[in-house]
């Protein structure tokens, strides 16, 4: 699936197209008075895995399939999610970066829009820090970010050697 998934996205990716890919994500609405980190109630038993922003960008940049790496390091039942800031902060590198960074930003919209993955609402704050908030398992390469993780005791998910996922 990730391989026919990519295949189709780096074939209709145009990168000359400026289009707003956030237009394009789906944003979850949320009750009034309810938790903004709430997911749908469906997925309420389920254990979040939050994607930072360079952990989306990993398919791209090593050929790495996230989707599949997760499915075989985790054993219960998980919802994929991201930060409303993350898919600002791809925005933000497909406006300002070239290359590789900037195609690899906007594959990842794409992909995040194609697998259905949560969108959260967050507030104010650095996005580390509203990571740090979070009662779920993060997904990141950000070294800084996951030394600040681990003095929390929250679990992360990276890349290592550049082939597979692992969960400390």
């Amino acid at each position: 699936m990730f391989k026919n998934l990519m295949e189709k996205l780096i074939n209709t990716a145009s990168l000359d197209k400026t289009k707003d890919a956030c237009s394009r994500m789906h944003w979850h609405s949320i009750s009034p008075g309810s938790c903004p980190w709430a997911l749908p109630e469906e997925y309420a038993y389920m254990k979040q895995i939050i994607m930072d922003t360079n952990f989306v960008m990993l398919p791209f940049m090593y050929k790495v399939d996230i989707f599949s790496e997760i499915d075989r390091l985790i054993d219960f039942p998980y919802v994929l999610c991201i930060l409303d800031k993350t898919l600002v902060e791809l925005q933000k590198v497909i406006n300002t970066q070239k290359g590789k960074h900037k195609a690899a930003a906007k594959l990842a919209l794409e992909l995040i829009n194609q697998a259905g993955v949560h969108t959260i609402p967050t507030a104010d704050g650095s996005v580390d820090d509203l990571l740090l908030e979070q009662d779920a398992i993060i997904a990141t390469q950000d070294a800084a970010l996951v030394k600040r993780l681990k003095t929390h005791n929250k679990k992360v998910i990276q890349l290592r050697q550049r082939k597979y996922l692992i969960l400390k």
